[in-house]
């Protein structure tokens, strides 16, 4: 797939600075707060960008030791925290409840903590999220939050289980005021933007979902009956919200 003529990448992994360049340069009254949970080290993110544009917020990641290497800005603030739904609070504490610019990548429930910042009636102007383009673009899935899970890695992210497929976040972004942006070329990372924060951007040439390059959710189908621990779970995972 052809990149977008906007995409580019300096810190992003998959060009998504480009993106997310052309979607904040829309905000309206930018005050360039972020918050990035899943921030990894700071050398492949979608926020240290913004950084070095001038903007300020919040990184969370459950391993202390990336925070104590990385060579950053004074105004930063990070947070060690593990997120699951019932401590995710913590990494709201620093974080207006309006604010400029949201990413999400855990590689697991990623859906349950969307879920948790839009009923608590955080918004994000713009918004950047992980999808498992596994499912591919029309079936509403998302592995869910389990506490066993959660506790051991290799039950989500070293065996490609884990996730939100593109349709149920996008159902769940829209519910709440959000358009849909589109796709990097990559296909793992989708974009919201608040139509009461940024100006219309329809007239950008995006991704369309049609073109998307994972037609059906066959691959995965195979993938969790494979698994001996998430197929009895099959039915929570293709469950509509």
């Amino acid at each position: 797939m052809k990149s977008l003529p906007y995409e580019y990448k300096v810190w992003s992994q998959h060009k998504e600075d480009g993106i997310i360049k052309v979607l904040t340069d829309s905000i309206k009254n930018n005050t360039k707060i972020f918050l990035e949970i899943g921030w990894g080290n700071g050398t492949e993110n979608m926020t240290h960008h913004l950084m070095d544009q001038g903007w300020t917020g919040t990184g969370v990641d459950a391993d202390p030791r990336i925070f104590k290497d990385s060579v950053l800005p004074k105004e930063f603030k990070h947070i060690v925290l593990k997120v699951t739904p019932k401590n995710v609070h913590k990494a709201f504490k620093d974080t207006p409840k309006v604010f400029d610019f949201f990413s999400l990548d855990i590689d697991s429930y990623d859906y349950e903590i969307s879920k948790w910042l839009l009923e608590n009636q955080y918004t994000p102007k713009v918004v950047c999220l992980e999808i498992n383009k596994r499912f591919g673009p029309k079936v509403h899935a998302s592995f869910p939050y389990i506490e066993f899970a959660a506790n051991h890695n290799g039950f989500y992210k070293k065996t490609g289980l884990f996730g939100v497929s593109l349709a149920k976040y996008k159902r769940l972004w829209n519910r709440y005021g959000y358009t849909y942006f589109g796709y990097d070329t990559s296909a793992n990372n989708i974009f919201f933007y608040h139509k009461d924060y940024v100006k219309n951007l329809d007239d950008i040439v995006t991704h369309p979902d049609e073109n998307f390059p994972v037609k059906d959710d066959s691959n995965m189908i195979t993938m969790v009956q494979e698994n001996s621990y998430w197929k009895i779970l099959k039915n929570d995972i293709w469950r509509e919200d």
